[in-house]
């Protein structure tokens, strides 16, 4: 981070300095009070449990020299008489959050470097770690660190900007309307991926072009020459893309998305149906292999289609689709296809999100960092991928935030499994674990040659699988977060 006076805060917030020196620096912004900082400014949060004005005398313990305190605070005499005996800053602000947005939306204005926001429901980190491989061939990237792509964890991605980077990858998420726009308005991407429209956060949002309405806000600060990225197999989106190449907006969006899509360049990228060239970037010939996927690139370049042997340390086609937006990202910041396809031969999957590992002849795809219906069924279609002769195991826990869809969306999976055994694709075991992940074991049992099993704790899948597992096995493990079956995996692997 940039050194920044306190006084540009007060600036930038809009807020008022209750003590301290205007002059001082805040060189780190942190949320959390347990963190050891130096001239850091702590941002107190309200939340439905705690409020984090209680924690400012710990923030100030552990080095911060500047806070954020809401008018609305009841104890904010004894912050101010606390901070004046610490020497502390106290910018006294309306509301914390918005504070912190403001500030981080300011920060980033310091900046010409272009941001590219990464979104979509299902696949936002591999695609933002892919083109950030892509991209990190020729350019000093600053990718989104861990889970930052909210609306707390993306201001503070935007304090982590300083004069070391080139281009920043930023991952932008949302689960209710408004959100969007608001981290558009932080980060101010000029360029931006849509991985897929699925259905995470329909319980909110309620029908699947409704989160296209609002991913599309990432789009709010497009200049003229600004490229969206689109997955050109999926339907909402093939649609916006056509609509934006023809220049005639008839989907259902802002005034702002609108204005800004008039402006945008739609690159589209897919697994192509014949030899390529159905999409700006294509991709045929998909092989797994013993160490991952090989597929052939197929792109234009001065107005005639070439072909580029990609090879990926990962496994199935929705990598291949992050692997084609990278690709597309890197061209349009000057590097060549070859030379940002050696970056993502280089790029290793990151924990919990497709990593295969193996212990006692077993082989495990650890997909439990989070799950969707959608990435349910591309995990199904990497377990499927492996070498031949091999017993496949499925299993699944809850998807959360379905909402009144949540029945519907989990028998989707099982029917997808019945469907795929009677392509001859078979899955040999499907376990499922918890009251939503039933509905796919329900579905996947009326196909009488699938071994079904429904539990209803981890522990009674773990109890399970110890005494069926046999070497040779490949195992596929996925899940929402919030179900913990990480702690299916890590059994097996101590």
């Amino acid at each position: 981070m940039r050194q920044v006076k306190i006084a540009e805060a007060v600036k930038a917030t809009g807020g008022i300095l209750r003590c301290g020196n205007e002059e001082a620096q805040i060189e780190q912004v942190i949320l959390d009070s347990r963190l050891q900082t130096e001239h850091g400014l702590f941002v107190p949060i309200i939340g439905e449990r705690n409020d984090g004005h209680c924690y400012i005398a710990g923030a100030v313990e552990n080095g911060a020299t500047a806070v954020f305190l809401a008018s609305s605070f009841a104890g904010a005499k004894e912050v101010l008489e606390f901070c004046k005996e610490k020497q502390v800053a106290v910018i006294e602000v309306e509301n914390t959050v918005d504070a912190l947005q403001q500030f981080a939306s300011w920060y980033r204005d310091r900046f010409a470097l272009p941001v590219i926001g990464i979104t979509g429901s299902v696949g936002k980190t591999t695609t933002k770690e892919m083109v950030s491989a892509a991209l990190s061939t020729k350019k000093r990237v600053l990718k989104t660190i861990g889970n930052r792509n909210s609306q707390l964890g993306l201001p503070l991605m935007m304090f982590e900007l300083d004069d070391s980077y080139d281009i920043a990858v930023i991952e932008m998420g949302m689960s209710q309307f408004g959100e969007m726009a608001r981290l558009s308005d932080i980060a101010k991407p000029e360029c931006a991926v849509m991985t897929n429209i699925g259905t995470s956060h329909i319980a909110q949002l309620k029908t699947r072009e409704n989160i296209r309405k609002e991913k599309l806000c990432i789009v709010h600060h497009f200049v003229t020459g600004s490229s969206l990225f689109l997955n050109g197999n999926d339907r909402l989106l093939q649609e916006t893309a056509t609509q934006i190449t023809q220049k005639r907006i008839t989907i259902d969006c802002n005034k702002d998305t609108y204005a800004a899509l008039e402006k945008a360049m739609a690159v589209t990228y897919g697994i192509a149906e014949g030899q390529g060239g159905d999409f700006d970037f294509s991709a045929k010939c998909i092989r797994t292999t013993e160490h991952g996927t090989q597929f052939i690139a197929v792109y234009q370049e001065n107005g005639s289609l070439k072909e580029l042997p990609v090879e990926l340390k990962v496994y199935g086609e929705h990598n291949v689709m992050n692997a084609l937006a990278a690709l597309a990202v890197a061209k349009k910041y000057g590097i060549g296809p070859e030379t940002a396809a050696e970056g993502l031969r280089a790029y290793e999957p990151i924990a919990m999100r497709g990593q295969i590992k193996s212990k006692d002849g077993i082989t495990w795809i650890d997909d439990t960092y989070n799950a969707s219906p959608d990435s349910m069924k591309s995990g199904l279609q990497v377990l499927l991928s492996l070498e031949h002769g091999r017993r496949r195991v499925a299993v699944f826990a809850d998807v959360m935030e379905l909402g009144e869809q949540s029945e519907q969306l989990h028998r989707s999976v099982g029917i997808y499994l019945a469907e795929l055994e009677k392509e001859g694709r078979k899955v040999d075991l499907l376990v499922t674990t918890g009251k939503e992940a039933a509905y796919i074991a329900e579905e996947a049992k009326k196909s009488k040659s699938l071994s079904v099993v429904s539990l209803d704790s981890n522990a009674k899948v773990i109890d399970y699988l110890k005494k069926e597992l046999r070497v040779g096995d490949v195992v596929l493990v996925k899940g929402s977060r919030g179900m913990k079956t990480d702690e299916i995996v890590a059994e097996f692997l101590r």
